[in-house]
C-alpha cells in the first residue's frame, strides 16, 4: 500500500487547476463572510426592509452569488480533477482502489480548503470591522474585539461544507467512467444536460420577453408593481444564461446551411470542440457582464444622493422625543428654553401596528396641518400616508385625480392595532415629504382626522415631539438637574442626514464589495477557461496536422473562435445590461443612460485587450 502512496504523490501533483481552486476558495470565502456579517449588522437589516426595488435586486444578487458559490467551486475543482484523471485511471488500473484513490485525492485538498477557508474568514470580517464599523458607523470599538465567534464558526462550517460537497459531488464521477475511458481520454469532457435545440429557444423567447416587458413598462402610463419590474430582470438574466449556454448548438446548426468551405467547417468544429467545455462558464461570463452594469450605476445613483443632500433641507434644528404622557414635562422643558427657542411645534403621536406586522405612528391633522402649512381634510375613518421613501427607485401609482400611491393601494382598508384596540381606516392617498428630522423609512407615518385620533388616544399611549428651531446664535440649555423633564431622545438636523448617509454608505460599500467579487470571478473564469482550451487544443493539432490542413487556415480559425468567445457573452450580456438598467432605475436621465453604455463600452475595452493576450500567447 505504501507503494501505491509513492506512485499516487508522483502521478497525481497539484498544479496550476488547483492553486486556481483554492485561491477561488480563498476570495469567495472573504466575500461570502464580508456579506454573512453585514447582513449580521442592525443598520443592514434596517436597509434591507425598506421598500424599493434596489433592495429587491439586491436580494437577487446576494441570493445568486451565494450559489455560485458552490457551482462554481464545483466547477474549478472539475477542472483539477479532469486534468489528472487519467493518472488516476492508471493508478486504478494498476490495482489501486477506487476508494482510496478519492481518499487520498481528498485529503490532499482538505489542509488547503480549511486554511483557504479560515484565512478568508477572518479577513472578510476584518474588512467589515475595518470598513463598515469603522470608516461607516464610526463605531471606535478596537477591531477583531466585538468579533461574533458563533457566527464565524458557522461562516467556516458553511464554507468547508460547500467546498467538500463540491469535492465529493465529483469524485462521483470516477465511479460513473469505465476504466478505458479515463485512461484513453474519452468522455472527459463535461457534457450539456437537456436539449440544446429546445435550450436555445427558450433562450431566446426569455430574453425578448424580459426586455419587451422592462420597455412596456418604462412606457407606459401606469406602472405596476415592483414585483413585475423584478421578474422581468430575472427573465430576461435567465435567457441571456440559455442564449449564451445553447450558442454551441444553434451556431454550427447556422452555419452548416452555408457553403461548406473548409474554414468554415473548421470553425464550426472548433465551437463544437471546445465551446461544449467553456459553455457555462462564458453564460456565467455574460451575467457578471450584465450585473457589472447595473451595479456601477446603481454605485452612482447613491453616490449621486449623498453628494447632494443639504442639511438645510431638514425643516428643524432639533426634534426632542419625551416620553409617554409626558406633555408637562415638555412644558417645563420649553420654559426652561424659551429664550433660546425661535420656533416650535407641538406633534402628538400614537404608536401602532398592521395586520401584517408594520409598526405605523398615528398623528392628528391639525397638528400636520400646523406643521405643513396646509389642509388635508382627511374623512372620518379615513387616512392619509406620509413617507420619506426615495422615490428614484420605488414605482409611484398616479391616480387620474393625481393622488398617489406606493405602499398601500388607494381605498385599501388598513387594519391598525392600538395597544389592543381594533380599528381599520380606508388608504386616501400617499404624501412625500419631510415633517420632522426623525422620520423612518421602515416606519410608515398614517396622518388621522382628529376625531378618529382623539378615539385612538382613549386606547393607547400619547406620546410627544417637539420640534423646535432655536434663535441666532441660541443653544439648548440641558443641565437641568431634574432628570425627569429631560427628554428621552435628541435628533439633530445633521444627525438626522448623517444617519441617512451612513446607510447610503453602506449599502455602496457593500454593491462595490459584490462588483469586486464579481470581477475576480470573472478574471478566474476567463482565465481556467483559456488553460484548459489551451491544452485541448495541443491535442488537436496533431490531428489536425494529420488531415493535411494548412497552418494558415488553423490560425484563422483559432482567431474566429477566440472573436466569438470573448465578445460574444460581452455583447449579450452587455447590451442586456444597458437595457435593463435603463428601464428598471426610475429618475434615469442622460448622464445615468450614458454612464451604463459606457460601461459596456469598457468592457468591450478590456475584452478587447484580452482578446490581444491570448492571441498573442497562443
Amino acid at each position: 500500500m505504501e507503494s501505491f502512496d509513492s506512485l499516487s504523490g508522483k502521478s497525481i501533483k497539484t498544479g496550476k487547476e488547483f492553486r486556481f481552486y483554492v485561491g477561488a476558495v480563498l476570495i469567495l470565502s472573504v466575500a461570502f463572510s464580508f456579506l454573512v456579517f453585514l447582513a449580521y449588522d442592525k443598520t443592514f437589516e434596517e436597509l434591507l426592509q425598506r421598500e424599493n426595488g434596489m433592495i429587491g435586486i439586491m436580494y437577487i444578487i446576494l441570493g445568486g452569488i451565494f450559489a455560485a458559490v458552490f457551482f462554481y467551486l464545483m466547477c474549478l475543482y472539475r477542472n483539477f480533477l479532469s486534468a489528472n484523471i487519467r493518472n488516476a485511471g492508471i493508478l486504478i488500473a494498476m490495482g489501486m482502489p477506487r476508494k482510496k484513490l478519492k481518499k487520498h485525492l481528498f485529503i490532499r485538498t482538505a489542509v488547503h480548503v480549511v486554511i483557504a477557508v479560515v484565512a478568508g474568514a477572518v479577513f472578510g470580517y476584518g474588512i467589515y470591522d475595518s470598513v463598515i464599523l469603522h470608516g461607516v458607523l464610526h463605531t471606535g470599538n478596537i477591531i477583531l474585539k466585538d468579533i461574533s465567534i458563533p457566527l464565524l464558526l458557522l461562516t467556516i462550517l458553511i464554507l468547508i461544507f460547500i467546498c467538500y460537497a463540491g469535492i465529493i459531488w465529483n469524485h462521483r464521477a470516477l465511479n460513473c467512467k469505465d476504466i478505458l475511458d479515463i485512461v484513453n481520454g474519452r468522455e472527459t469532457k463535461m457534457k450539456r444536460s437537456g436539449r440544446p435545440k429546445v435550450m436555445a429557444a427558450v433562450g431566446l423567447v426569455l430574453l425578448v420577453i424580459g426586455n419587451l416587458f422592462l420597455l412596456i413598462d418604462k412606457i407606459g402610463i401606469r406602472e405596476p408593481s415592483n414585483l413585475v419590474l423584478l421578474i422581468s430582470m430575472v427573465t430576461a438574466i435567465s435567457g441571456v444564461y440559455l442564449s449564451v449556454y445553447s450558442f454551441g448548438y444553434w451556431f454550427p446548426a447556422v452555419m452548416g446551411y452555408r457553403d461548406k468551405r473548409r474554414k468554415n467547417l473548421l470553425l464550426i468544429n472548433e465551437i463544437r470542440s471546445y465551446y461544449r467545455n467553456d459553455a457555462k462558464a462564458l453564460a456565467a461570463y455574460a451575467i457578471i457582464n450584465w450585473i457589472n452594469i447595473f451595479l456601477v450605476v446603481v454605485i452612482m445613483l447613491l453616490w449621486e444622493t449623498n453628494a447632494n443632500m443639504d442639511f438645510s433641507d431638514s425643516p428643524y434644528d432639533y426634534v426632542l422625543e419625551f416620553a409617554e404622557q409626558g406633555y408637562d414635562d415638555m412644558t417645563e422643558f420649553m420654559h426652561q428654553n424659551e429664550v433660546a427657542i425661535d420656533e416650535r411645534h407641538i406633534l402628538k403621536s400614537l404608536e401602532g401596528t398592521t395586520d401584517g406586522g408594520w409598526k405605523v405612528v398615528l398623528i392628528p391633522e391639525t397638528d400636520y396641518n400646523e406643521m405643513a402649512g396646509k389642509a388635508l381634510e382627511i374623512e372620518k375613518g379615513h387616512m392619509v400616508v406620509l413617507s420619506q421613501l426615495e422615490r428614484s427607485m420605488v414605482n409611484i401609482t398616479t391616480e387620474p385625480d393625481g393622488r398617489e400611491w406606493h405602499f398601500w393601494e388607494i381605498d385599501y382598508e388598513i387594519p391598525v392595532d392600538i395597544c389592543g384596540y381594533q380599528t381599520s381606516f380606508a388608504v386616501d392617498y400617499e404624501l412625500w415629504e419631510y415633517l420632522f428630522n426623525c422620520e423612518d423609512s421602515q416606519q410608515r407615518i398614517l396622518i388621522l382626522s382628529d376625531d378618529d385620533f382623539r378615539v385612538a388616544a382613549q386606547h393607547g399611549s400619547l406620546q410627544y415631539k417637539l420640534c423646535v428651531n432655536l434663535a441666532a446664535g441660541r443653544s439648548l440649555d440641558l443641565s437641568s438637574p431634574d432628570e425627569k423633564i429631560q427628554p428621552v431622545h435628541i435628533v439633530g438636523r445633521q444627525e438626522h442626514f448623517r444617519k441617512m448617509q451612513r446607510e447610503n454608505n453602506i449599502l455602496i460599500v457593500s454593491l462595490a464589495a459584490m462588483l469586486a467579487v464579481l470581477n475576480i470571478i470573472l478574471l478566474f473564469t476567463q482565465f481556467t477557461q483559456y488553460c484548459s482550451g489551451k491544452n485541448n487544443r495541443k491535442k488537436d493539432a496533431y490531428t489536425q496536422l494529420t488531415l493535411g490542413i494548412r497552418e494558415e487556415d488553423k490560425v484563422k480559425t483559432r482567431w474566429k473562435s477566440l472573436q466569438i468567445k470573448n465578445f460574444f457573452p460581452v455583447l449579450i450580456g452587455g447590451l442586456t445590461g444597458c437595457l435593463c438598467t435603463i428601464c428598471f432605475i426610475k429618475d434615469m436621465n442622460i448622464g445615468r443612460a450614458a454612464l451604463s453604455v459606457g460601461v459596456f463600452l469598457v468592457e468591450i475595452v478590456m475584452q478587447t485587450g484580452v482578446y490581444a493576450v491570448e492571441k498573442a500567447v497562443g
